[in-house]
């Protein structure tokens, strides 16, 4: 794992052994995974567009960074960037 990687961490109670002199012992066991396709949007999020297809269905995001992305909704990665002259208001998908 790097720096800046997104954890799930899930603990679970193990054991309880109950002592009435000492207190209780509980054991704890976790399982932790490493998130893969987070993305992280610099700047302002303005305009989304779900485009539902046979193949799969993608999510066009764009903003103020002249910017949109295309995601794979199904594989959950970035398909596609493209670069505007514009900053981004809305966003229309057609088949």
């Amino acid at each position: 794992m790097e720096t800046g990687d997104v954890i799930n961490v899930r603990i679970s109670q193990k054991t309880r052994n109950f002592r009435p002199k000492t207190g209780d012992i509980i054991t704890y066991e976790s399982k932790e995974d490493k998130i893969n396709n987070i993305f992280h949007w610099k700047g302002n999020l303005t305009a989304m567009c779900l485009l539902e297809r046979e193949e799969g269905n993608i999510l066009y995001v764009g903003g103020d960074k002249k910017l949109v992305f295309a995601f794979s909704i199904n594989h959950r990665e970035i398909i596609d960037i493209y670069t505007v002259s514009e900053k981004i208001s809305t966003l229309e998908c057609l088949l």
